[in-house]
């Protein structure tokens, strides 16, 4: 449970191993008691077990989601360049780049302006909104 579940899903799984061994297991059995230290211990180390699974679990899962997303980006970046290579104009690189821009930031649209670099770097900002009137 702690490995497939959620973080929550895996703190409950070990609570219960822990409750639930402490009940089967020590003695006075089929009790919730522990008289011994040893007991409480041995009681505790599924708890603790189960909560490091399902963290470890959680952070495996993050790690894969952004894996897959940097593959992604990855093979943007390896059409782009191969593109640039086989083309023979401008125009076809900038319409793929933006169809990229577009699918990738979720934009409605994009454009590029072509300008001199000189002292005026390229910027993304978004297009000016024009402030409500009257309200």
């Amino acid at each position: 449970m702690a490995a497939l579940g959620n973080r929550v899903a895996g703190a409950v799984a070990a609570l219960s191993a822990a409750v639930w061994f402490d009940f089967f297991f020590t003695r006075p059995y089929q009790e919730f008691a522990i008289a011994k230290a040893a007991d409480v211990q041995t009681a505790v180390l599924p708890l603790v077990v189960g909560v490091a699974v399902s963290q470890l679990a959680a952070y495996a899962r993050r790690m894969r989601v952004v894996t897959i997303t940097s593959a992604d980006y990855l093979k943007h970046i390896y059409q782009t360049a191969e593109l640039a290579q086989t083309s023979d104009g401008a125009h076809a690189v900038v319409e793929h780049v933006r169809d990229q821009l577009v699918e990738i930031l979720s934009l409605r649209n994009c454009r590029f302006e072509y300008g001199s670099l000189i002292g005026h770097p390229p910027q993304l900002r978004p297009r000016s909104v024009p402030a409500f009137a009257g309200v």
